[in-house]
This record gives structure tokens, sequence and C-alpha cells, in this order.
């Protein structure tokens, strides 16, 4: 498993706490759906989501547009990799959301409830902070953290 998640504040943000979340996917239809389903339970009230479907051709993109219809998707017509992907997503958001922070999820990342809350919050109290990141799990219920 292979899981990054970070949060940057967007310079040009609205000042009103809301939140971009640009995840990238490439054929990982289950593991997509799950993980925007624990966004989509998040305690925190503010962001928007976009998708970004690198071609995948096992229904990513029709699972995301029937589940989650209030996810913004975007189609690449080709698997333009990961940073063009998440240029992609980034591009789409800033000229369409107002937004604070921008967090990028890997379409295999499953957030706590309190998961955006809390980076918002760490955010607020350390502001000189460029970039944050959340704890990675290989394995949740064990509590397992990846290695670096």
């Amino acid at each position: 498993m292979t899981t990054n998640v970070n949060i940057t504040a967007n310079e040009n943000g609205a000042g009103n706490g809301g939140i971009a979340i640009i995840v990238l996917n490439y054929n990982k239809k289950p593991d997509l759906m799950e993980a925007l389903e624990s966004i989509y339970e998040s305690d925190y009230p503010n962001f928007n989501v976009v998708v970004v479907d690198n071609d995948s051709t096992d229904g990513s993109a029709d699972a995301v547009a029937e589940h989650f219809p209030q996810a913004h998707l975007i189609r690449n017509p080709e698997n333009s990799g990961v940073s063009k992907g998440r240029n992609t997503g980034w591009r789409y958001a800033d000229e369409n959301y107002e937004f604070d922070y921008v967090i990028f999820l890997d379409d295999d990342t499953v957030v706590t409830k309190d998961f955006l809350s809390k980076l918002v919050e760490a955010y607020r109290k350390y502001p000189e902070a460029g970039v944050l990141a959340g704890k990675a799990f290989t394995s949740f219920e064990k509590n397992q953290l990846m290695s670096v």
C-alpha cells in the first residue's frame, strides 16, 4: 500500500478555512470508494473534493460519478502520472473554489473522521509550517505505522 497525505496552505486563500482535497486515482476502484466514503464522513464541514482519474479501465470514474456526485470528477484521457494529475486537480480547485488549504490524497488513503479538523487545527497552531502530514498506517487496526 502506498499512501501519501499532505496539506499545504494556499497563499491566495479566502480566509474561510476551506479545504480543497485532490484525490488522484488509477484503477483502484474499491480503494477509491472507501477513501471517498471516509472523506465525506469527516467532522469538518468546509471542503470540496476533486477526483482526478488517470484513464482508469476498472470503472472507477463511473463509480465516482454515480456514488459521489458532490465530488468534481476530472477524467484524464490518458494516464498523465502523479505530478501532472495532481497539478490538474489543483488547477481546477484554484479556478473554481475558495480555500485556504489543499490536501493531496492517494486513492487508497482512508482518513479518520477528525483528520481534516486536526490538520486545520495544527496549521492554525503552527502557521509558519509549509507542509503538514498525517500519520500513515499500513494497518490501522493493528496501529502499525508505515516505515520511512
